[in-house]
C-alpha cells in the first residue's frame, strides 16, 4: 500500500518535532514537509501535494481554516485535519466552508491523533 502523504504545520518546532516522531512510527504514512506558519503551509502543499496537512488551528498570520480553505481550493483531494486546544463546536460553520472533516483536540492522546491519520490514509487510497 503507497503510504499517505503528510505535511505538518505548527508554529511551535518542538511540536512539529512531536508530531514528526509519532507520525514516522505509523507505516501508512510518511512525513514530506514541515510549515511553521498558515502562509508558509499554503506554500508548500501548493509545492508538495500531501495527501493530508496536519494544521494547527491557531497559527500567527492567518488560522488553519482560513489556510485549509486555500489548499482545498487549489486541490480539493488534499485532507485537511486541524489539531486544536479549541472544540470545534465553536467553529463548526467554518468547519464545514472549509471543507475540513477532522478536528481533533490536542488534548486527545497520541494513538488517537494516529488512528484518525490512518484511517483517512485509507479512505484515501480506497479513492484511487
Amino acid at each position: 500500500m503507497e503510504r499517505a502523504r503528510i505535511l505538518i504545520v505548527d508554529d511551535h518546532a518542538e511540536v512539529i518535532l512531536g508530531l514528526r516522531q509519532l507520525i514516522e512510527t505509523d507505516e501508512a504514512s510518511e512525513v514530506v514537509g514541515e510549515a511553521t506558519s498558515a502562509g508558509q503551509a499554503v506554500e508548500r502543499a501548493r509545492k508538495l501535494r500531501p495527501d493530508i496537512v496536519l494544521m494547527d488551528f491557531s497559527m500567527g498570520d492567518m488560522d488553519g481554516l482560513e489556510a485549509a480553505s486555500l489548499i482545498r481550493e487549489e486541490n480539493p483531494s488534499t485532507e485537511v485535519v486541524i489539531l486544536s486546544v479549541y472544540e470545534a463546536d465553536e467553529h463548526e460553520e467554518r468547519v464545514r466552508q472549509a471543507g475540513v472533516r477532522r478536528w481533533i483536540p490536542k488534548s486527545q492522546p497520541p494513538d488517537v491523533l494516529l488512528q484518525e491519520l490512518h484511517e483517512l490514509a485509507g479512505e484515501l487510497h480506497q479513492r484511487l
